[in-house]
């Protein structure tokens, strides 16, 4: 499938993927740089279990990271 092709198919999606099966559990794939046609806009991960799909990436907030800086100090 050429990049025009791809795009207009998957404009609609915000999560597009592989999905496959390692050892018993499912993954979904969304790294281009392994040759899939894939792409993630909601966060920076590129592979993930199926069943974490929905569950959003843990980021700490710039108030959580002020206060480490306070207890390291």
């Amino acid at each position: 499938m050429n990049q025009k092709t791809f795009n207009a198919f998957t404009s609609p999606f915000d999560v597009v993927g592989r999905i496959y099966k390692e050892q018993g559990e499912r993954f979904i794939d969304m790294d281009t740089e392994n040759g899939n046609h894939a792409k993630n806009r909601i966060d920076e991960r590129t592979k993930i279990k199926a069943e974490d799909l929905l569950k959003p990436e843990e980021k700490q907030t710039l108030s959580e990271m002020t206060e480490e800086k306070k207890e390291d100090n």
